[in-house]
C-alpha cells in the first residue's frame, strides 16, 4: 500500500559481490575449482591457488599470501587465500581442496553399499546416479544444484527468520559472553537489519488507530478531539516531544 513516505537509503554492504565471485560462471571460484579438477594433465592444491590468482586475483575481496602485502603476507601461508566478507575476514586452505570436491568413490563401491541390509547405510547411497558412463558431478556443483533448488523454494514462499544468538559457548544458564555475542551480532548482519527496520518505520497504524489508542496523553486530544484524525496524530506527537525524525505521516 503506497503511504507517499518519504524513504531515506540506509547505507549498507551488498554481499552480491561476494556471491558473484564465489559463483560467477567461469570465473567464479567453484568454476575455477570444477576447472582445475576436470582439466587434463596433473592437477594440485596449489595449481588451483595459482589459478585463482590469475583469474580474480585483482577482486578487491580476494587476496592470497604471493598477492598480499607485506604486513598481510605474515598471516597467511602460501596455501592460504582470504575472502573479505562484509563482517571480517575468513581464510581458507586449499589443501584437500580437489581430493574433497571430485570425491571420487567408484561406481561399484556405492553398488555394494546400496546391497546392504543395514537400512541407515542404504539410505546414505541412495539409486538416483544415472546409468552412464559420463564422470560424475563434483561436490561443489551438486552443492551448487541443491541451494539453487532450496532458493527457488524460498523465493517463491514468505519465510520468516529467527535469528538465534547463543550467549555462551558451554551451553550453560545464566551467563552472557559480550564478545562471543558481539561476534553473532556481527556476522548475521543484524546491526544493519535493525537500521533498515527503524529507517522503514515498522510501527504503522491508521491515523484513526493511532489517536484513538493513544489521545489520552495529550490534552489537546482528550477526551474528544474535533479535527481531523491526521492532524490529531500531528498534535498529539508534537506534545509527546517526537522529532520529524522519529517518525513520518503517510497519507
Amino acid at each position: 500500500m503506497c503511504v507517499s513516505v518519504q524513504w531515506e537509503p540506509v547505507p549498507y554492504f551488498n554481499n552480491k559481490i561476494i556471491c558473484d565471485l564465489v559463483e560467477a560462471k567461469h570465473q567464479g571460484i567453484i568454476s575455477l575449482l570444477d576447472e582445475e579438477c576436470l582439466r587434463p594433465g596433473e592437477a594440485t592444491d596449489l595449481t588451483f591457488l595459482e589459478k585463482m590468482e590469475e583469474e580474480i586475483g585483482d577482486h578487491p575481496h580476494f587476496v592470497t599470501h604471493k598477492l598480499a602485502n607485506p604486513k598481510t603476507r605474515k598471516t597467511l601461508e602460501r596455501g592460504d587465500f582470504r575472502l573479505l566478507h562484509y563482517a571480517g575476514e575468513v581464510t581458507y586452505c586449499v589443501v584437500g581442496f580437489l581430493d574433497k570436491n571430485n570425491d571420487l568413490l567408484y561406481r561399484t563401491g556405492k553398488e555394494v553399499m546400496r546391497q546392504s541390509s543395514n537400512a541407515v547405510i542404504k539410505l546414505c547411497f541412495p539409486d538416483t546416479e544415472p546409468d552412464t558412463k559420463r564422470r560424475p558431478e563434483t561436490v561443489v556443483t551438486q552443492f551448487k544444484v541443491s541451494l539453487v533448488g532450496l532458493t527457488e523454494i524460498l523465493m517463491s514462499k514468505e519465510p520468516w527468520y529467527v535469528r538465534c544468538i547463543k550467549p555462551n559457548e558451554s551451553k550453560q544458564p545464566g551467563r552472557f559472553d559480550d564478545v562471543l555475542v558481539r561476534h553473532q551480532v556481527k556476522y548475521l548482519g543484524l546491526m544493519e537489519h535493525l537500521r533498515v527496520r527503524r529507517a522503514g518505520f515498522a510501527y504503522r497504524r491508521k491515523f484513526e488507530i493511532f489517536l484513538q489508542r493513544y489521545k489520552a496523553l495529550c490534552p489537546e486530544t482528550w477526551p474528544n478531539w474535533r479535527g481531523s484524525a491526521g492532524e490529531g496524530v500531528r498534535r498529539l506527537v508534537r506534545h509527546l516531544g517526537y522529532t520529524p525524525d522519529d517518525y513520518k505521516m503517510g497519507r
